[in-house]
């Protein structure tokens, strides 16, 4: 009885009510494996890793031989950066026999994490291995090539990947992380190439959208275009705060300084913290005469980002 209320309370999002039940069922028994489960589900909903990791070793001390609670504590433990314990659950499972991709894929992360690149890379490579259809261990390899510099590599890689991954979400995700390891380079050109290429996939991926959008607005290159492209990651994600400011940057570029205050300010609703919200609201203020406002957002932007020296400028000048 208690578990079924308690799953249809988490379906209804009735979080505090999930707790007191979830509280309730362990009070009435401290072994059951099942209320540590769901205890430790009700964290990772919530993103409290910390506290989910305490229910996930106790799972595992119960049943130490559940490969499938093994792994949950060695992801949970990864999400606390309990490296070492991650590893350890991993390394258990790989020597068992178990032949799961997110054992090396978790790995090869946090190899990657300690900059030990070799080990990253193998592990990366058993991840392609055991799925070579899924883009993580393709991605995890570029990383650890783009780390090392080495160019010829990374390139290969996305070529390989490219040709072996033919499902479209996941062809997606590789031509938006090569879209946006290009646009790092300042390799522009080839940029809009591989974002245009997820756009072929997905024409309604908000994240490709938005990136291809912000970079062209942001070199004020086909402003109308990208204006479109961004408005239509907007109607997938009408609350995201990045899409909110790539908007208002297109309208800043256009001239319509009003509107794209407005829309500015309803970005900084939903990220408190991005300095280039507050850059931008500040140019903005700038524009419309109005230089101490412009002063208190760039003070602000140099606050949350110390080493911006365009910001500096703006404020000595």
């Amino acid at each position: 009885g208690y578990t079924g209320m308690i799953d249809a309370l988490a379906n209804l999002q009735r979080s505090e009510e999930e707790r007191a039940g979830l509280s309730q069922l362990l009070a009435l028994d401290s072994a059951y494996v099942p209320a540590h489960r769901r205890f430790m589900d009700y964290h990772v909903r919530r993103g409290e890793f910390d506290s989910a990791l305490i229910f996930s070793k106790m799972e595992v001390a119960a049943i130490p031989e559940d490969q499938a609670a093994i792994r949950r504590l060695g992801i949970i433990a990864y999400n606390t950066d309990s490296l070492d314990l991650s590893v350890e659950q991993f390394n258990t499972l790989i020597a068992i026999g178990d032949v799961n991709m997110t054992n090396h894929f978790f790995l090869g992360r946090i190899f990657m994490q300690q900059e030990n690149y070799l080990y990253a890379l193998l592990n990366f490579r058993k991840t392609v291995a055991l799925a070579d259809s899924l883009a993580d261990g393709w991605l995890g390899m570029a990383q650890v090539y783009q780390a090392l510099d080495s160019t010829a590599a990374l390139e290969r890689t996305y070529r390989q990947a490219a040709l072996t991954v033919k499902e479209p979400n996941e062809k997606t995700r590789l031509y938006f992380s090569l879209g946006s390891l290009r646009e790092r380079d300042g390799r522009i050109r080839e940029a809009i190439e591989a974002f245009e290429q997820a756009l072929e996939i997905n024409p309604d991926h908000a994240p490709t959208l938005n990136y291809l959008g912000y970079m062209l607005i942001e070199r004020n290159d086909r402003v109308s275009y990208a204006k479109g492209l961004v408005k239509r990651a907007l109607e997938f994600s009408p609350n995201n705060g990045a899409y909110l400011d790539s908007y208002a940057w297109a309208l800043y570029q256009e001239g319509d300084y009003r509107g794209s205050l407005d829309t500015l300010r309803r970005a900084l609703e939903q990220i408190k913290s991005d300095p280039t919200v507050f850059d931008h609201i500040g140019d903005t203020f700038n524009k419309l005469n109005q230089p101490d406002s412009a002063r208190v957002y760039w003070e602000r932007a140099l606050e949350l980002d110390s080493a911006n020296a365009e910001i500096q400028l703006k404020l000595d000048q």
